[in-house]
């Protein structure tokens, strides 16, 4: 098995882009990410499967991806043991067999169950960024995907992080990019509606993913890590 910290400093001051699935994605030329060291999260390879890395919390997600798209398997980086789904708590005996025979292909991040509880990601935020810097086997912190993607980055030795299509905004209905095939699967395939209760959730992990991102942008800062957001037609936007 291969984990994160096996990749140490493999992008030694390196620039490394992180990809959602916002709307401000349908702003960007479809060669705009090549030639640059990318990290895409969850559903956006569908619109950038030739992304550098994809950053997969899911099992469900990894599971059809290591049917269907066999390429973008191999270049995955999975929390281990998967997070839990509904009421299945998944031990690392089987989140190896999900994985079957990419388990020593992908990259694994142990991670730090904090059940989207900003108080615990404050808790352990400073011990987790020290175990970073002194380059220790870490359990790094999973409040959102975007968050264990910059952890992720930041092992791997970048010093600038820059993210694009992470606005962590929702409307009436989650937003989302639309082109590249991204609408059609969001709507048609997962069916991106969401009752009352469910989009309440999803706003407060939308603030989660807000005060996270703030909160981790100023720690790693004083390690020398400059984290900022990029938007094709606005340019760069410091964490705010």
């Amino acid at each position: 098995m291969k984990f994160i910290e096996d990749c140490r400093d493999r992008h030694l001051n390196k620039e490394i882009w992180i990809i959602g699935c916002g709307p401000s994605l349908d702003s960007f030329p479809d060669n705009f990410f090549e030639n640059k060291i990318t990290i895409v999260m969850n559903w956006a390879v569908i619109a950038f499967p030739h992304s550098t890395y994809w950053f997969c919390p899911r099992m469900e997600l990894a599971a059809m991806m290591g049917h269907f798209h066999k390429s973008i398997m191999k270049k995955g980086i999975f929390l281990f043991p998967f997070p839990p789904l509904k009421n299945w708590e998944l031990n690392e005996e089987e989140s190896l067999k999900i994985l079957g025979d990419y388990k020593d292909k992908v990259i694994l991040m142990r991670w730090r169950r904090l059940d989207f509880n900003e108080k615990l990601f404050m808790k352990y935020l400073g011990e987790t960024i020290e175990c970073i810097a002194r380059k220790q086997k870490c359990l790094y912190l999973g409040l959102t995907v975007l968050h264990s993607a910059i952890q992720a980055a930041v092992v791997m030795g970048t010093k600038k992080i820059v993210l694009a299509g992470c606005e962590a905004e929702y409307t009436k209905y989650p937003s989302h990019a639309q082109k590249r095939g991204m609408s059609y699967f969001y709507e048609e395939v997962l069916g991106s509606r969401y009752s009352t209760g469910e989009l309440q959730v999803r706003l407060n992990r939308e603030m989660l993913e807000r005060n996270g991102t703030k909160a981790l942008a100023m720690a790693l800062n004083l390690l020398g890590v400059v984290i900022q957001k990029f938007y094709y037609t606005g340019g760069y936007r410091k964490i705010k």
